[in-house]
């Protein structure tokens, strides 16, 4: 069967295939903040590379930051 006009004519959007979730989110996450540039990452990003939830991102961040494994370089902004 012959294609139409509109099917040949239609592009479809490639599909991006979801970012794989982390074998070991600490390790990502601490990996993440290491190779951070100078002003830091976003909480959105370090969610992105770990896969994780905002809640666990935070937790994480306050408890690295106690040990001295963490900082905030700027409001929002996080690099070990």
């Amino acid at each position: 069967m012959p294609l139409s006009r509109t099917a040949i004519d239609h592009q479809p959007k490639l599909i991006e295939p979801p970012r794989p979730q982390a074998d070991d989110p600490e390790q990502t996450l601490l990996m993440a903040l290491d190779q951070a540039p100078a002003d830091g990452l976003t909480v959105p990003e370090l969610i992105d590379h770990t896969g994780m939830r905002r809640t666990w991102v935070y937790d994480r961040l306050q408890a690295h930051a106690t040990a001295g494994r963490a900082r905030q370089v700027a409001r929002g902004r996080w690099r070990a």
